[in-house]
């Protein structure tokens, strides 16, 4: 795969997860709280929010395992889904964590240049 093509990947598989965050953050959150459904769950369960995740994140895990088993029937949706899944997961785990350290040093939240604005492009066309 060329990098701009890889790049095309990059800028769809970001832009992608950002709108599933926002969508399921309406769904999942109650009273202001992102982090809400974690916290529940792990009080239900007695263990902490953060072990909650990781027993979501596990399906999600050996789902992309049994892809790299067998690549070839992967359909397109499922890769999407399943990446995304995992991708968001661990911005969620990352949210969790910090808020446990109260830990919002803009600093250490922006190691990374921040990511240009994205918008869907199909991997074939070609660069502006």
């Amino acid at each position: 795969m060329t990098p701009e093509k890889f790049s095309k990947v990059v800028e769809n598989f970001t832009g992608d997860m950002e709108g599933l965050l926002l969508i399921k953050g309406e769904e999942y959150s109650r009273n202001g709280d992102r982090l809400y459904n974690f916290k529940i769950a792990g009080a239900l369960k007695q263990e902490t929010p953060e072990k909650a995740l990781w027993g979501m994140i596990a399906k999600q895990i050996v789902s992309i395992k049994d892809m790299c088993e067998d690549p070839e029937s992967v359909t397109e949706q499922q890769l999407q889904d399943r990446t995304l899944d995992v991708a968001n997961y661990m911005a969620l785990l990352q949210g969790l964590i910090r808020e446990r350290h109260h830990d919002f040093n803009p600093a250490i939240m922006n190691v990374a240049k921040p990511a240009p604005k994205t918008r869907t492009v199909a991997i074939d066309e070609p660069a502006e």
